[in-house]
């Protein structure tokens, strides 16, 4: 080792340089702090033994010096005959690592030297590996930020950008685990998926990615909410662990009936201000968010909403309303809905005074969870896009056409036909219009036609929540140990004026029930909770055979 030995007494430098040569180190030699100071920068030395008390700069001012000047570790070992402990609390204070009280003895020094080298090792070592973890973490992060840039690509492959809506998402880390997805069909009616995942960063952004692409392949092809949510929810429950969903509200905006469509599965209310910024109604969480249950118990039933011109549609992640401040204190529902309807929260989109009001309330603090806010405005934009599609939209003939399926034993618990009879009402008749009607209509139809006729079950045992998930439990295990037992659906359809008219029959082998009475094992609260008396709102005509195993249901569109 290179030692630097700095004292002003010809006799201590020599004693001690004895010592170290004698102990196979190389030694160097300052009489006072600033010829110290210059041989380190000139010789580096890899240890220091100074002493206290020198002319032009004493050991402590030079200390420091040496000390702001390193990078690296080289000890110092203070040599004092001081024993005062305010002088060797200065001595460790000004940069010293040790100190070695005169009058020297050999051993003590070659210790304390060996303790410096182990400690000086040890500091390169931690040093190289600090070094490391910092290229790492540099490859990292340029890693993340290209799959982030690829990741948003991938989420935008709809149409984010339309002029109708407004939306801001910060996330907490690199990826955000909060989701916004759009997009808008040739006729102009608009899908919208706003989403927050359990968690934030790349664990809460991969089930993005199978969420999109159903969301985009199932709305081009002209999907209704319930089947895109099936879907969605099925592939979620497959791929996210235990304890990870996605709370999530999907809508579909229609210009033509001038409707909202919405569901809403555990996330925060959807607010509807008019153009008063007064808050005219909201949608709250009715639903389980998607990947928690499977589709069978996950309830699909959407509500509907008639839209004015003016009115604006809110959708935010709890994100928003956690948001803290140094204080401690949280953003809050209260506080948020009090910036949406005051009067300052006033132009076309809302987003900008929202920000600024978010970014105001944290004032600096570490985001905690990723933050998402939507704005959508039923302006001109959307309500005018009805002529323009309808001129390029070329509407199906109404014709006459029937179709029949049987469904035995061996394939109820096999398949799920809905989705192809609601593939064949699109592409046959192109009824795009109408599918959330007709979706509810054969779901509720086939559903009651499987459980109650079929399986013989008894909706009165899924009234208590205790029991809810038994009746599923029981519904699986009645359809794999079925032996015998069919469903037959009938499709049949004729032109009706400038519309058509869609007859749906659905029978079954089941025993059937007192249809004239309230019904024991069809209550008017269906499967999904929607119900015989929502069917009744919902087509012309409906009726029953004698026995109750065959209904028969009319469905007009215009």
């Amino acid at each position: 080792m290179k030692v630097l030995v700095v004292d002003d007494e010809q006799a201590n430098r020599l004693i001690l340089q004895a010592m170290l040569k004698k102990s196979g180190h190389v030694v160097i030699e300052a009489s006072n702090g600033e010829e110290a100071v210059r041989l380190f920068r000139q010789e580096s030395p890899d240890i220091i033994l100074m002493d206290v008390m020198m002319p032009v700069l004493d050991g402590y001012e030079a200390t420091r010096q040496i000390k702001q000047e390193t990078r690296s570790f080289v000890p110092i070992i203070f040599l004092t005959a001081i024993t005062d402990e305010d002088a060797l609390v200065e001595c460790i204070s000004s940069g010293g690592d040790d100190f070695l009280t005169k009058p020297y003895n050999r051993t003590i020094l070659q210790a304390k030297i060996q303790a410096m080298e182990r400690i000086r090792h040890l500091h390169e070592t931690v040093t190289k590996q600090n070094r490391e973890l910092e290229e790492y973490q540099g490859y990292l992060k340029r890693e993340q930020e290209v799959a982030e840039q690829i990741f948003s690509k991938l989420m935008q492959q709809g149409e984010p950008d339309l002029p109708m809506i407004c939306s801001y998402r910060q996330s907490a880390a690199t990826f955000n685990g909060d989701i916004l997805l759009v997009t808008r069909q040739p006729s102009g009616i608009i899908y919208m998926l706003v989403g927050d995942f359990t968690g934030h960063g790349l664990a809460a952004a991969l089930g993005a990615l199978p969420a999109a692409q159903i969301f985009y392949a199932m709305c081009n092809k002209g999907f209704s909410i319930e089947e895109i949510l099936v879907e969605i929810n099925q592939r979620l429950k497959q791929l996210l662990p235990t304890g990870m969903f996605l709370a999530a509200t999907l809508m579909q905006l229609d210009p033509y009936s001038a409707t909202a469509t919405i569901w809403n599965g555990g996330f925060p209310d959807i607010l509807i201000l008019n153009d008063k910024n007064k808050i005219v109604s909201r949608i709250p969480s009715s639903h389980l968010p998607l990947g928690v249950v499977d589709h069978k118990v996950l309830s699909h039933a959407p509500e509907r909403i008639q839209l004015e011109p003016g009115n604006r549609l809110i959708a935010y992640s709890d994100g928003v309303i956690e948001t803290m401040n140094p204080a401690g204190e949280f953003y809050g529902q209260e506080r948020f809905e009090e910036l949406l309807v005051s009067k300052h929260f006033v132009g076309d989109c809302f987003v900008e005074s929202f920000v600024e009001h978010l970014e105001n309330f944290r004032a600096g603090y570490t985001q905690q969870d990723d933050v998402s806010f939507v704005e959508f405005v039923c302006d001109d934009s959307f309500f005018g896009v009805k002529k323009t599609a309808a001129a390029n939209t070329s509407m199906i003939q109404p014709g006459n056409w029937e179709l029949s399926f049987l469904f035995r034993d061996d394939t109820l618990h096999e398949i799920d036909p809905l989705p192809v009879l609601m593939s064949i009402l699109r592409d046959i008749q192109g009824l795009h219009r109408y599918k959330e009607d007709l979706f509810l209509i054969l779901s509720e139809l086939y559903l009651n036609a499987v459980d109650y006729g079929v399986l013989g079950l008894n909706s009165r045992e899924k009234l208590s929540n205790d029991a809810f998930e038994n009746y599923y439990l029981a519904r699986e295990r009645k359809l794999h140990e079925l032996q015998s037992g069919w469903v037959k659906i009938e499709l049949y359809h004729k032109p009706v004026n400038s519309g058509g008219e869609l007859t749906i029959v659905v029978e079954d082998s089941g025993p059937g029930f007192d249809h004239g009475n309230t019904p024991a094992d069809m209550p008017e609260t269906g499967i999904r909770g929607r119900g015989i008396a929502l069917i009744k709102t919902l087509v012309k005509s409906m009726q029953y055979n004698s026995k109750g195993n065959r209904v028969e249901a009319v469905y007009e569109w215009r």
